[in-house]
């Protein structure tokens, strides 16, 4: 039986980042569009929705496309606000657009020399995505090559992570981040993880340390806002004194080693003001930043009692939740809004999350204030819940139902028989994705060979 791939999307929409060709406000799911062309993504031959990044009022989205011959390419679309380079080619986009997008378009990378060569004379081709409040990265690969980052937008807080000084023939809004300028030398340098808060962004790195032994060397890199100590407490501003009149900035406009995060972590998570992370298939964990909403208090939890292996990590601006192999979610933070989803009484005090019925989440995904889950039990498919903030119908209850949601309640499948997707035998969540007052769902159908003629 034949399958397609849908995206679909509800919250805050006022420059169209949800893609659903307006900009208002969606508070149930709506369908998802590609091209000028009002395209449905069930449409252009996507074959996976490998990532989706969102910034402000920008969205950013990683997929797999099939093509001609029967193989698939990776690409790179995006909506929303471009007014500040996010989108990319900001000329084109204004042409087409005025600045902005409330379809889902490719990237266009502009002239940039070395990006234009990585794409047409290299191949390399999009593997990883992050988005900052106003700013968009991402990393190329391709065979035999170090890993390419690019980041585009606005460098508030030094986001674009390379100084104009430093690439003076880089457009305004563009800057290649040569992650070999700020490492030892570890021959092919490959990315392994990147992400971002709305103001600082971290990276894992991988390469051959120069020891005669091809020894497997990986390093944690960052740069932006780090006032807070959120990229390590050597880059935390100290009190300033009348004997020194150098301070440290409460940024850092390039990539900077992390030595008080875990280089060996694949799990890595960013709030507004503090940074997590965790080693793969263990116990261990750190926090680096803030902790003035109690953000850090569940890892510290967790350390005391018989700490669960990890299996994932995220952060809302303020929260932190983690993700157990046995598939226990813990959290703590900021609760002012329901995002814990343990009701009004557990405050800001650390703990699980109860799901209805017997339901185990395997996947959750943090916007700014608001959280998903996949869930599944022994007798269903998965379902998605969501709790915390909801201003903007970003938990898709229905019209007018913009409350805060406190425990976690079933987002999908909808109620609105309007989302039902005609002569779909069987529908799949594949993958969830929350940002500012959004959220994402996609979706794997199988088509009635009757209706696919």
């Amino acid at each position: 039986m034949p399958s397609l791939v849908s995206l679909v999307a509800c919250g805050s929409n006022s420059a169209g980042q949800l893609g659903t060709n307006d900009v208002e406000d969606h508070h149930t799911f709506q369908q998802c569009y590609f091209l000028d062309h009002l395209l449905p993504s069930t449409t252009i031959s996507i074959t996976r929705i490998l990532d989706i990044a969102c910034g402000a009022n920008h969205s950013v989205i990683l997929l797999e496309r099939s093509i001609e011959n029967s193989t698939t390419t990776t690409e790179l679309w995006a909506t929303g606000d471009g007014l500040k380079g996010q989108l990319g080619n900001t000329e084109l986009l204004r042409q087409h657009a005025a600045g902005s997008s409330r379809v889902f378009r490719p990237v266009d990378f502009g002239q940039d020399p070395q990006i234009k060569e990585a794409i047409e004379t290299w191949k390399m081709k999009p593997k990883l995505v992050a988005a900052a409040w106003e700013t968009t990265y991402v990393v190329f690969e391709g065979e035999h090559r170090d890993d390419l980052l690019v980041s585009m937008g606005s460098d508030d807080w030094g986001s674009l992570g390379a100084p104009k000084l430093m690439q003076p023939n880089a457009s305004e809004n563009t800057r290649i981040i040569d992650l070999s300028k700020w490492t030892p030398k570890m021959g092919l340098l490959k990315i392994s993880a990147l992400r971002s808060g709305p103001h600082h962004v971290v990276v894992q790195v991988a390469g051959n340390a120069n020891d005669g032994h091809q020894t497997q060397s990986e390093l944690v890199l960052g740069w932006g806002r780090c006032r807070h100590g959120q990229l390590g407490p050597e880059y935390q501003p100290g009190p300033s004194t009348s004997s020194s009149k150098a301070q440290l900035h409460p940024y850092l406009n390039r990539p900077h080693i992390i030595s008080s995060l875990m280089s060996t972590s694949p799990l890595l998570a960013l709030g507004a003001q503090h940074s997590i992370s965790a080693a793969s298939d263990s116990k261990a964990l750190q926090a680096l930043g803030c902790n003035k909403k109690g953000q850090q208090n569940v890892l510290r939890s967790l350390k005391e009692q018989a700490s669960p292996i990890i299996a994932a990590l995220d952060c809302t601006w303020n929260g932190t939740y983690v993700l157990s192999q046995d598939r226990t979610l813990f959290s703590g933070g900021s609760w002012e809004r329901g995002q814990l989803g343990r009701g009004h009484a557990m405050q800001g005090t650390p703990g699980p999350v109860a799901f209805p019925g017997n339901s185990k989440p395997f996947s959750i995904a943090c916007g700014t204030e608001h959280v998903l889950a996949i869930c599944r039990d022994i007798l269903s498919s998965d379902t998605v819940y969501g709790w915390g903030w909801n201003e903007h119908g970003n938990l898709g209850l229905g019209s007018g139902k913009t409350a805060d949601v406190w425990e976690p309640v079933c987002i999908w499948p909808p109620d609105d028989t309007t989302m039902k997707i005609q002569a779909a035998q069987r529908t799949q969540v594949t993958g969830i994705w929350a940002g500012s007052a959004t959220s994402w769902i996609s979706l794997e159908l199988e088509i009635d060979s009757q209706h696919s003629k």
